[in-house]
């Protein structure tokens, strides 16, 4: 006989999902249109309980694309100075790179609608 995972919390856990992935879309939306506003003088109010503030940062470093100018710098001999031919053979070694690359599997867990739902909904009408 089949054992059923715990229909409320799947429920449940599907719902919290789907709110997670608004508020984050929402936030996203606001928080770009806040830095834009900022950014043309708009001011943050004060009579709430929470205010924004902006705090200057480096940003991230993006190691794929250090290493591929490291990759096009070491490369430029091969190809007598060529930078677009040593940015190429630098791109490919980073695919092969990539393609070999030993990758820790894991499982995702996808939230999508139930197809029966309603249609056993609808036929119970």
């Amino acid at each position: 006989m089949a054992k059923y995972l715990n229909q409320d919390d799947v429920t449940k856990f599907a719902k919290y999902r789907r709110l997670i992935a608004k508020a984050e879309s929402w936030t996203k939306k606001k928080r770009e249109e806040f830095l834009e506003q900022l950014s043309k003088g708009f001011i943050c109010p004060k009579r709430g309980p929470w205010v924004l503030e902006t705090t200057p940062t480096e940003g991230n470093v993006s190691w794929k694309q250090e290493f591929e100018n490291y990759l096009t710098t070491r490369y430029l001999a091969q190809f007598d100075g060529d930078e677009q031919l040593a940015r190429v053979a630098a791109i490919a070694k980073l695919e092969k790179i990539a393609a070999s690359a030993e990758r820790t599997p894991g499982i995702r867990l996808d939230v999508k609608d139930n197809e029966k739902y309603n249609t056993k909904k609808s036929a119970a009408a």
